[in-house]
């Protein structure tokens, strides 16, 4: 297993509904571990497999429901 943990910033984040719908999306991906959101600082923590999931990957998933992610 090679675990890894990516922090990304995505400035749409603004309400717990974004909290659910990001979280519900991320954590249905093969490899993808755990998932934390914090609506305040506009930060994902995503800990994964990269066996299973890239960082790329999860940032395509984030874009495709409508939360693209910066840097």
């Amino acid at each position: 297993m090679a675990r890894t943990t990516a922090k990304l910033y995505s400035p749409a984040i603004s309400c717990d509904h974004c909290v659910k719908t990001i979280e519900g999306e991320l954590r249905g991906a093969p490899g993808v571990e755990s998932v934390s959101v914090d609506k305040d600082s506009k930060m994902v923590t995503v800990t994964y497999d990269t066996n299973y999931i890239s960082e790329t990957d999860i940032r395509h998933r984030m874009r495709d429901i409508g939360y693209e992610v910066m840097g």
